[in-house]
Order: structure tokens, then C-alpha cells, then sequence
């Protein structure tokens, strides 16, 4: 069985996940990955890839998944992006 973390992480990836889709993006989980990529969304129209780490409750982002962020935003064309909790929402912000 899942340990709440898990399921609240997840919770909060689908909710990022539907909102991206809402937007035109196509949307992979990374599910399980223990990764800094939770989410890749690709939006053909704007020709973007989002590479995103989903945070919850108060986690931050750890020194080494933001040097990968990092990395990866100025390595290839795509945004490197972790959410932020704003009161009960989520936020997209960009790494660099």
C-alpha cells in the first residue's frame, strides 16, 4: 500500500497534469522515477517542453534536483520548471 506522501505527490501531479492538459500540453508522469522530472509536457503549438518537479506541502527542491534543473534549462530548448504551493495552489515557476 502507498504511504500518504506518496499519494499526496501523486494527487498533486495529476492536478498539474489536468491543468497542462486543459492548456494544450501533452502531458507524460514519470511515475515512481525517484527523479528530478515528474512531469514532461510537450506543447506542439507553442513547440515548448516543460521538464517539472512537483513539490508539495513544504518541500523544496533539493541543492542536487535544482543543479540537474539547472542544467537541463540551459542545455537544451526546453523550460526546467518546479511548482510552488500558494496556499491550497500550485504554482509553475521556472529554475535557473
Amino acid at each position: 500500500m502507498p504511504s500518504k506522501a506518496y499519494e499526496k505527490g501523486r494527487r498533486a501531479e495529476y492536478k498539474v497534469r489536468y491543468v497542462l492538459q486543459g492548456q494544450g500540453y501533452i502531458v507524460i508522469r514519470s511515475a515512481g522515477s525517484r527523479t528530478p522530472i515528474d512531469l514532461v509536457a510537450i506543447n506542439p503549438t507553442k513547440r515548448e517542453i516543460l521538464l517539472i518537479q512537483v513539490k508539495t506541502g513544504k518541500s523544496r527542491l533539493s541543492p542536487e534536483e535544482r543543479e540537474v534543473l539547472r542544467i537541463l534549462n540551459g542545455t537544451y530548448e526546453v523550460k526546467a520548471m518546479a511548482t510552488v504551493r500558494e496556499g491550497r495552489r500550485l504554482r509553475l515557476v521556472e529554475v535557473r
